[in-house]
């Protein structure tokens, strides 16, 4: 659980821009961009949500139309049945976000372009989410805003802990204030040098 308390990160976690595609134009507020690393939903990373989408949504679709069932069975499986369609969504719409960061500043390409300059970063959230009691298996999630805009990122994306690094040293150059979760996860991702690491 967060706490109240505050904490400066240190300043100038390294920063290892793989997969670079090469020089760009358009960065952030149209800044000239620098080498680009770009970042996606890899299918094998989201199988798992696809297939929770798809049992979800045609479970509960079936029995919204062939189950005799009252009123308020009908509301109940019609609310389940929207539940898991929405998620069906949301994980299309994941899948298909690409993530981009270069020396201006780091976009998101999903529905909409989000991008927020490296200088406009304002705060960063880094949590993890455990799936076990023993805190073994879960994922992470980031959020980091600036400039109006919000980016929420989760540890499926490839790269994510590329991603980390750099959002954490924009936030050391900004002297970002973060939470005690927050700045001890950017920490750890410091000091850990394994691009391939797993979080389910």
């Amino acid at each position: 659980m967060s706490t109240d308390k505050v904490i400066r990160p240190a300043a100038g976690p390294s920063s290892r821009d793989g997969g670079r595609d090469g020089g760009h134009d358009g960065g952030p507020g149209g800044a000239r961009r620098g080498a680009v690393s770009a970042h996606r939903y890899r299918f094998a990373a989201m199988a798992g949500d696809y297939v929770r989408a798809a049992l979800g949504t045609g479970v509960f679709a079936f029995l919204l139309l062939f189950a005799e069932t009252g009123a308020w069975g009908l509301g109940i499986l019609l609310t389940l049945t929207t539940v898991f369609a929405l998620f069906a969504a949301r994980t299309i719409i994941v899948h298909r976000t690409r993530v981009e960061m270069d020396d201006v500043g780091i976009a998101a390409f999903g529905l909409r372009r989000r991008a927020i300059p490296w200088s406009e970063v304002r705060d960063v959230a880094l949590k993890y989410y455990s799936t076990r009691r023993d805190r073994r298996r879960g994922w992470m999630q980031m959020t980091v805003r600036g400039s109006g805009q919000s980016l929420k990122l989760d540890s499926k994306i490839d790269g994510f802990d590329r991603i980390v690094r750099r959002v954490g040293q924009a936030a050391a150059a900004n002297d970002v204030e973060l939470s005690e979760i927050t700045a001890a996860n950017l920490y750890a991702f410091e000091q850990d040098d394994d691009d391939d690491r797993s979080f389910n």
